[in-house]
């Protein structure tokens, strides 16, 4: 790839990719709730949200969570800069996976960017008020 490019493929793949792992995170965290109990149809057909045992939530995801649903009064400018960096971060990290693998580099080199995007798209099971997904559902 031409070196007076790669600067431009990387930005535009980069928002492409974050908007992408945006839309990722907010389906498959809400299935997942769906699955663990804490989205439930009412007999009524009303939803009620909340009571899971557990939710599911990607890792890199705690600490946006953790300010959002532990705060009672969370600082908004910091929670609302890792929503952003949070999939700014993993789709950098598979840009330049990618970038870099199909100019040659090795994978062994890009241990760090392999583990950001493993942390950015793996789901682990964590207390119901630790998960991204509660904030949007109970929460507020």
């Amino acid at each position: 790839m031409s070196r007076a490019i790669r600067p431009l493929v990387y930005v535009v793949l980069t928002i492409l990719l974050a908007l992408i792992h945006h839309l990722y995170n907010w389906y498959v965290s809400m299935a997942l709730y769906q699955v663990s109990g804490g989205i439930r149809t009412t007999n009524g057909g009303w939803t009620e949200y909340g009571g899971a045992p557990y939710a599911w939530t990607i890792p890199l995801d705690l600490p946006f969570a953790w300010l959002i649903n532990t705060q009672s009064s969370p600082p908004l400018l910091a929670s609302l800069a890792l929503a952003v960096i949070v999939p700014m971060a993993v789709a950098y990290s598979i840009v330049a996976i990618a970038i870099n693998w199909f100019d040659g580099l090795p994978l062994a080199k890009m241990k760090l960017q392999i583990a950001i995007a493993v942390l950015g798209l793996a789901w682990i099971p964590v207390p119901e008020k630790w998960a991204f997904v509660y904030g949007w559902t109970v929460r507020y």
